[in-house]
């Protein structure tokens, strides 16, 4: 058997979701304490934390390809930000406004994932339970275009 260096720290019960860099530095989303989190991979000591007000907590993440960089979406908000994973100490870029929702009917993202070409696919909807659809993200206009070529909910 392969002994494999394994390191063990206690978080927080509230991550939402977790991705790993391309250098194997983990990024965590708290939703309940409206935080993301960046732990290094040896230690699993916090690199960066970013904090975000009650009514848009983060409640997703998707990792870019590359490993370089990752989208979150926020509870309660239009808007994307990316986190750009390859300074020794994170940064958080600027909102991003995402265009093209129903904001008459609520709609809002729920849930995303970066494709192979670096595009941000989003599930869209009114509710957790409600109906979604897919929609891809432009990141330099925050342009939402509805895909029709699969079913949002498949990755709800």
């Amino acid at each position: 058997s392969l002994a494999r260096p394994t390191v063990s720290v206690r978080l927080p019960l509230d991550i939402a979701q977790v991705a790993v860099d391309r250098r194997g530095n983990v990024l965590a989303v708290h939703s309940r304490f409206g935080r993301v989190v960046v732990y290094a991979r040896a230690t699993l000591a916090p690199l960066a934390r970013f904090d975000f007000p009650v009514d848009g907590v983060p409640i997703a993440a998707g990792m870019t390809p590359s490993g370089d960089s990752a989208v979150l979406l926020f509870e309660n908000r239009r808007e994307v930000r990316v986190v750009d994973l390859r300074p020794a100490t994170p940064v958080l870029g600027p909102a991003i406004a995402i265009t093209g929702l129903d904001a008459a009917s609520g709609e809002r993202p729920w849930d995303v994932v970066v494709t192979a070409t670096g595009r941000p696919l989003l599930s869209v909807g009114t509710g957790r339970f409600a109906r979604h659809r897919l929609v891809e993200l432009d990141l330099a206009t925050g342009a939402a275009t509805p895909r029709t070529d699969t079913d949002a909910d498949a990755f709800n």
